[in-house]
């Protein structure tokens, strides 16, 4: 069964995410207007998770998930590539990207909660 991952942008720019090669997901950014809140995409645009295999828009437990960023059709920073052990049993994912034009992305995994990619 699917769950939902969140996505938060904490960068002021609004960027465009794939994940392993799905659609591009818009992320507006952060800013004095949001509290400097980390914002997320549309409700239901998001990817999910699934116990198996990484697909698009799909962050799968049994391969290789790449994410990549971009700002106005450009890649931002490098890819953002990550494997979940199978064995570790997942309540939720959080994804967290962040960063400046000069350095690119940052990002970082949560799993329930825990860091377990960065």
């Amino acid at each position: 069964m699917a769950s939902p991952v969140g996505i938060f942008n904490g960068s002021s720019r609004t960027i465009d995410i794939t994940v392993n090669g799905g659609p591009q997901i818009a992320i507006n950014g952060a800013g004095p207007a949001q509290a400097w809140q980390p914002q997320s995409p549309a409700p239901g645009a998001g990817p999910t998770f699934e116990r198996g295999n990484p697909g698009p828009n799909v962050v799968g437990s049994m391969g290789h998930n790449i994410i990549h960023a971009f700002v106005n059709g450009i890649p931002w920073g490098n890819p953002f590539s990550f494997s979940l052990p199978y064995s570790r049993p997942v309540g939720s994912l959080q994804i967290y990207v962040f960063g400046s034009p000069e350095e690119g992305a940052k990002w970082v995994l949560l799993a329930d909660g825990t860091a377990c990619a960065m």
